[in-house]
């Protein structure tokens, strides 16, 4: 399709956008890149969910001497878990061994790892594809998630099926869940891959941070079933 004919359809969808009384968001981040393309009078912001995620959260001890890891999606560049290894293998340069890194669903491009020192190769555990009906089984040991995308994802349900286990989550600042994420504790939240570093670097020494989230994610109230999202929309539709 030739450049103008995208450009045409662009406005077109715009215009279209912009005649809608009220928007629903899924994020913040969502919001933010909408609003910096088109005019929108009217939003509210929901996060999402679905019915397969529940209450499953568990106070968790984090006394292995190991920070483990977890990375679940593709191993694509915009998914960032090249640029995560980048920051684990600047780590155990440093002298920060204490880490190891379970990687879901991103065999199909373990070709990348063969370029990495064995060191760092040892750390990596390729676990498979994942599927929610596993995740019981994934989140079952004290860990850490870590959504390192480099785009902007608009939400990110994998944060909420790790946090509905009581799972700490870290996350890009692109990460629309970070909206959940940051509402038990913002230090989660990184903008930058040294910041990255030095937080996991701070985690690797220290995991009282680890427990004391886990700790808000399990006294804090559940408000995440589709139940309660449903609730949020319906009542959101009444007030237009």
């Amino acid at each position: 399709m030739p450049y103008n004919n995208y450009t045409s359809l662009s406005d077109h969808y715009k215009q279209m956008i912009e005649l809608f009384d009220h928007v629903h968001f899924n994020s913040s981040v969502s919001e933010e890149v909408y609003r910096s393309n088109v005019n929108i009078a009217n939003s509210t912001t929901i996060s999402v969910t679905h019915n397969d995620i529940s209450d499953n959260r568990v106070v968790r001890a984090f006394d292995d001497p190991l920070l483990h890891l977890t990375f679940i999606g593709s191993a694509t560049n915009y998914k960032g878990l090249p640029m995560l290894i980048g920051v684990l293998d600047e780590l155990l340069n440093d002298g920060f061994t204490n880490w190891t890194i379970d990687v879901w669903q991103a065999s199909e491009n373990r070709c990348y790892f063969n370029n990495l020192s064995s060191r760092v190769r040892d750390k990596i555990r390729f676990k498979g594809c994942f599927s929610h009906s596993e995740s019981p089984h994934v989140f079952k040991k004290d860990c850490l998630l870590v959504i390192p995308s480099i785009c902007y994802e608009t939400f990110g349900l994998v944060a909420l099926e790790a946090l509905s286990f009581g799972v700490p989550v870290m996350v890009s600042s692109t990460v629309g869940a970070k909206d959940v994420v940051g509402g038990y504790d913002n230090w989660f939240i990184y903008q930058s891959k040294g910041e990255l570093k030095d937080k996991i670097k701070v985690l690797i020494g220290d995991k009282s941070r680890l427990k004391e989230y886990n700790s808000n994610v399990v006294a804090s109230p559940w408000s995440y079933s589709l139940e309660e999202h449903s609730h949020d929309i319906t009542k959101l539709y009444s007030s237009i």
